[in-house]
């Protein structure tokens, strides 16, 4: 008995499982990270978010995009040939594959116009990367977008990820009174 047939992957629970540990990493990591103190602190956080985000969003975007393609081609595949009651092989289809909302409609539209501003563009490389110090360019617009499908249809909330956000969120808080009072003048 070979390890191939005992392995399943599922490709929904690995999209799941990113898209968690993006939001976890963002959530309580982000806000606590600092490196040189205060010095470039906006250049290294970016560098943070666009690295968490290159190593969780895009292959969880690219799992769920193939995931989502076999759904779609198994759907095709039922409407082209319609199988009896023998040969019906019970796929169903995937989650991510239902219709689309008006707001799922308007982040493709508004994919689609910052990809034909970048295509007009003068200057490629800087409406790419977006301008110095602020990064909102092509690439970090399109992790946005990517972030918006993959938390609205494969995030799975739990008691102890919010907890996790609260947590987290309570810490920066304490620090920036503690930091407030410690360096008051009164």
């Amino acid at each position: 008995m070979s390890l191939r047939t005992n392995l399943h992957f599922e490709s929904k629970s690995a999209v799941s499982w990113l898209t968690a540990l993006w939001i976890f990493l963002m959530t309580a990591v982000f806000p606590y990270y600092m490196k040189d103190h205060y010095s470039q602190m906006g250049v290294r956080k970016f560098s943070f978010f666009l690295t968490v985000s290159l190593v969780c969003l895009i292959p969880a975007g690219v799992l769920a995009a193939g995931s989502w393609g076999k759904a779609c081609a198994a759907k095709l595949f039922r409407r082209m040939h319609k199988p009896d009651a023998k040969t019906q092989t019970g796929v169903q289809a995937h989650p991510a594959a239902r219709s689309l909302s008006n707001l799922d409609v308007a982040m493709l539209c508004y994919l689609a116009a910052i990809f034909v501003s970048w295509l007009f563009s003068v200057d490629r490389a800087a409406a790419w990367t977006g301008t110095d110090g602020w990064s909102m360019g092509l690439r970090t617009q399109a992790l946005l977008v990517l972030m918006y499908f993959l938390v609205s249809r494969y995030l799975i909330w739990w008691k102890g990820l919010l907890a996790v956000h609260m947590l987290a969120s309570g810490g920066v808080f304490l620090l920036g009174i503690l930091c407030l009072l410690y360096t008051s003048d009164a």
